[in-house]
């Protein structure tokens, strides 16, 4: 992800205003200009360890989830729920393709929006879905690579996104007279698909109220190259809030309690209920007297004088804490850690003054990385490459091996020791097949170790297999096995469209500057999934 650097500054003061409900630690944090991206990256301006005794003072940047940008907080958001509500009749939207029309519809207010400077930040030109790169520069280089075999170059799937928004927008227009945006009017799928990049390579995970959301501040950290582990800090927010509303108690919530208790004690109970509605009644009538009726409004007028002057002077408060002190912090004032959005330094981290600070997107294969947010890394330790595909057309090859694919699976299930209802026969094997994978730095998964000895050993040996034993490295003594791996690997090789062993494509790829930012990653990326393979398939 990239962010324009001249538009960082009104970015960092519009943190400052405390009407915008966020926080960025200036005196540890500053933004500039990355080496190890396109774009900009954030840098410790001292050395600061994580703090153990005090949560609080890990925080860097903080974000009430008022202020991020979701379908649930943007000017649309009763236009997107009421869609989302009726999907049945209308061509659905997912999370993904809503959060994408949130963007779109506050960037269409301009100064407008309360997310207008952060929105300002972006770089949208340079995004683009890999689905839409150039054929012969790009595309040629993923053929048959792990972002293929996910289906990352195919545009189906942006197609019918794009179809959902532009409906969903021309409701908008006929609704409230809003103009539909550029990028959803007309037939040109490049606009739409540099925005659909540009906002899922920001996209974060809140909370089963808001499930993906642009968080501002955020996404300027970039990604830690080992991995979870090696990254500097961690974006933290509370996940278990009301899905209908966003907090973390309300009545949504207690009238699910409460329904789950009725059925329990319906459950339990066994008297007459006739008799008891009687015997409440009765009591009832008893209790509401006169003398009663009064004293409860006198209470009520009370409790409610009482919380009309507690909300005065909370209000006088917070208007003189915020406008006339000016050594507030947003962090102390009023934002509860439980309603907001951190990044936070890592627990046993040392920020070092100077050096660039990393966040984590996951321990992703260089295909993920480079589907969502546009590059790859050299010598990724989370690269993995699939030999499903390979394993199935050796299973088709030998139909007399069935039974063993039927007692394996078998075995997995035992394992997993799961209650649930059985999935379809289709899934339960794909399930499977993708564990058969070569992981960093060119090893053979324990599953796959485990099908290539089902499938190399002799009918008396299968008679003996026990689960744990086929979970293993291979050894030497693994013969058959091991040459079955070596011919699945090399199988995976076969299929790939770019030609050159890892290392040639490597070369190639350090050697691309400039504007070849994309066709470098994709070289990066096969360079890296063929590493694996020559390593297995020797």
């Amino acid at each position: 992800m990239t962010s324009k650097l001249e538009n960082i500054e009104p970015l960092l003061e519009w943190f400052a205003q405390p009407s915008n409900r966020s926080f960025f630690n200036r005196d540890v944090l500053e933004v500039k200009k990355s080496p190890v991206s396109d774009g900009v990256g954030v840098f410790a301006r001292m050395n600061r360890h994580a703090a153990v005794d005090d949560e609080e003072e890990n925080v860097l940047l903080r974000v009430h989830k008022s202020m991020v940008l979701s379908p649930q907080t943007c000017t649309i958001s009763n236009l997107l729920c009421e869609w989302m509500d009726n999907v049945e009749e209308m061509l659905p939207l997912n999370d993904m393709s809503a959060l994408v029309l949130a963007y779109l519809f506050e960037v269409s207010l301009g100064e407008k929006s309360p997310w207008y400077v952060y929105l300002q930040s972006f770089e949208v030109g340079n995004a683009m879905p890999l689905c839409l790169q150039d054929e012969k520069r790009v595309l040629s280089v993923l053929r048959g690579s792990e972002v293929d075999v996910m289906g990352g170059l195919d545009k189906s799937e942006l197609e019918s996104h794009y179809e959902a928004c532009v409906e969903f927008a021309r409701y908008v227009c006929e609704r409230t007279g809003m103009e539909v945006p550029s990028e959803l009017n007309g037939d040109d799928l490049t606009g739409f698909g540099s925005v659909y990049s540009c906002v899922a390579s920001r996209a974060f995970e809140v909370d089963e109220y808001i499930p993906l959301a642009l968080v501002p501040g955020a996404d300027l950290f970039n990604h830690a190259v080992g991995g979870e582990g090696s990254e500097h800090v961690h974006f933290v927010t509370l996940g278990d809030v009301c899905g209908v509303c966003g907090k973390t108690e309300c009545t949504h919530r207690e009238e699910e309690e409460g329904d789950e208790d009725e059925e329990e004690d319906e459950e339990e109970m066994d008297v007459d209920e006739e008799d008891n509605a009687e015997e409440e009644e009765e009591e009832d009538i008893e209790e509401l007297t006169m003398d009663y009726v009064v004293q409860m409004e006198k209470e009520l007028d009370e409790e409610k004088q009482a919380e009309e002057d507690n909300d005065s002077e909370s209000e006088d408060e917070d208007e003189e804490e915020e406008y006339d002190n000016p050594e507030w912090d947003p962090k102390e004032m009023y934002m509860d850690p439980d309603e907001c959005c951190d990044i936070v330094i890592a627990e046993g981290v040392q920020l070092v003054r100077g050096r660039e600070v990393f966040n984590t997107y996951g321990d992703l294969p260089n295909a993920v990385l480079l589907a969502k947010y546009g590059f790859a890394i050299e010598d990724n330790p989370c690269e993995s490459v699939c030999l499903g595909a390979e394993v199935n057309a050796f299973r088709r090859e030998h139909p007399e091996l069935e039974p063993r694919w039927e007692w394996w699976k078998q075995q997995l299930e035992e394992e997993e020791d799961s209650d649930e209802e059985e999935e379809e026969d289709d899934e339960e094997e794909e399930s499977w097949l993708l564990q058969c994978r070569v992981d960093a730095p060119g090893v053979a998964s324990a599953a796959l170790c485990a099908v290539a000895r089902l499938a190399a050993m002799d009918a008396s040996a299968f008679e003996e297999v026990e689960t744990r034993a086929l979970r293993k490295k291979l050894g030497k003594s693994d013969v058959a096995a091991r040459k079955l791996v070596a011919k699945w690997a090399a199988q995976r090789v076969a299929q790939y469209s770019a030609e050159g062993r890892s290392g040639a494509l490597l070369r190639e790829a350090r050697k691309t500057k400039g504007s070849g930012a994309q066709r470098r990653a994709a070289l990066v990326a096969v360079a890296g999934e063929k590493a694996l393979l020559e390593k297995v398939a020797k």
